[in-house]
């Protein structure tokens, strides 16, 4: 049973190993399904925010930035979802104008409506999604099903499997681990194999996660260091009611000073080079504005001063 599973994920992994950051596998073992996932991208402010379910809503856990773009997260009906990206480089994805367009994040409305996998991908033949321009979803639920969906030849493209799935950054390695691994898959090998994947250069490691999406349970990391470890239970953090949480204030050890200033000062170029010419025509003009009122400050100020000196 072993050897095929790994030949399985051998083959799988042919589609999938040229991809830039993030790495997600998960595996089905004894009725429970368990997914493993590296969060690797360069921006070093990381938090998740508790959203209480309403009406037609379900409560959710969703991890992000500070931007509060939702990257990942579960629902409590225990869909997971997660973004692996394959390239910096934008492929050929185009708007579809028979579908519709999601004011906000599509991925999050996903947790907040769909309980299993096979209702999220409904919502790729009505909604489009931009997100495919440079990266894959992959969604997983209770019962293992797993699918990696992304954008090929000019249409959505999805690839499932149930059981033991694997794809993203450093899956070579994690099948060459996985070979060494006897036995059951078990939260402290997840851990071997989330370390042999992560990252430490320009997409490091922020923060990993283990799901339990049976249990609705998450065992947390900060910047790869899988020995200090935090557990959400998320039907527990809903019953707090809604709020969020800076993933660095959980834990004693922190990103290095160093890393940090570095992933810092690229975040900021990366946001500058964003903003468009109209934008930077704007923000001179109000340093123009600031510079002429400071002037005529400055002026009357002086003109006061004088004044009240001649005894006026």
């Amino acid at each position: 049973m072993k050897s095929k599973l790994i030949l399985f994920l051998i083959l799988f992994l042919t589609f999938h190993l040229q991809l830039v950051a993030c790495t997600i596998f998960s595996f089905e073992v004894d009725e429970n399904v368990f997914v493993g996932n590296n969060e690797d991208w360069y921006i070093p402010h990381t938090k998740y925010r508790i959203i209480e379910g309403k009406e037609k809503e379900y409560g959710r856990i969703v991890f992000s930035y500070s931007n509060n773009w939702g990257q990942g997260g579960m629902n409590e009906k225990g869909l997971f979802f997660d973004w692996l990206l394959i390239s910096e480089e934008p492929n050929n994805w185009k708007r579809d104008s028979l579908k519709k367009d999601v004011n906000g994040n599509l991925s999050e409305r996903i947790l907040a409506e769909c309980a299993t996998v096979e209702e999220a991908l409904k919502y790729y033949e009505r909604y489009n999604e931009s997100g495919f321009k440079t990266s894959m979803i992959v969604l997983v639920d209770t019962s293992g099903q797993t699918a990696f969906v992304s954008w090929e030849n000019g249409k959505i493209k999805v690839e499932s499997c149930k059981g033991s799935c694997i794809g993203g950054y450093g899956g070579n390695k994690v099948v060459a681990k996985y070979k060494e691994i006897e036995g059951k898959i078990t939260k402290d090998k997840m851990k071997i194999l989330l370390d042999v994947a992560h990252q430490e250069g320009d997409y490091p490691t922020l923060y990993s996660n283990i799901y339990d999406l049976k249990r609705k349970t998450i065992c947390l990391y900060n910047f790869h260091d899988y020995e200090e470890e935090v557990k959400i239970n998320l039907e527990e953090a809903l019953r707090k009611g809604n709020h969020s949480v800076e993933i660095s204030n959980l834990f004693k050890n922190q990103m290095p000073r160093n890393k940090f200033r570095e992933l810092q000062k690229r975040y900021i170029i990366e946001e500058l080079q964003t903003i468009p010419i109209k934008g930077w025509i704007m923000v001179f003009s109000i340093f123009i504005a600031f510079l002429f009122i400071l002037k005529i400050t400055y002026n009357l100020g002086k003109i006061f001063f004088r004044t009240k000196e001649v005894g006026i």
